[in-house]
């Protein structure tokens, strides 16, 4: 299994607590855990790219339908083109 569904599938397991607890809020999920919550995606990219680099690691609203597949360096493009 690639380290990033090891981490879809940790946040899968923590799902409903983190849907009673934090729903709309972005999660950082590494190394099997739950890093922190964010109000908002920026915020939680920024973080999980300073603190594991190129990762892995997943971002994730909770609560809402997961997105493609993202990785640090395409949040650092689309934060250069903004």
């Amino acid at each position: 299994m690639a380290d990033i569904e090891l981490e879809v599938a940790a946040y899968e397991r923590m799902q409903s607590d983190l849907e009673r607890e934090h729903m709309g809020k972005w999660v950082v999920v590494h190394d099997e855990q739950l890093i922190e919550t964010y109000e908002d995606f920026d915020d939680a990219a920024s973080a999980g790219v300073q603190r594991f680099g190129s990762g892995p690691f997943l971002l994730r609203q909770v609560g809402a339908k997961p997105l493609n597949r993202w990785t640090p360096a395409a949040y650092q493009e689309a934060r250069a083109i903004h």
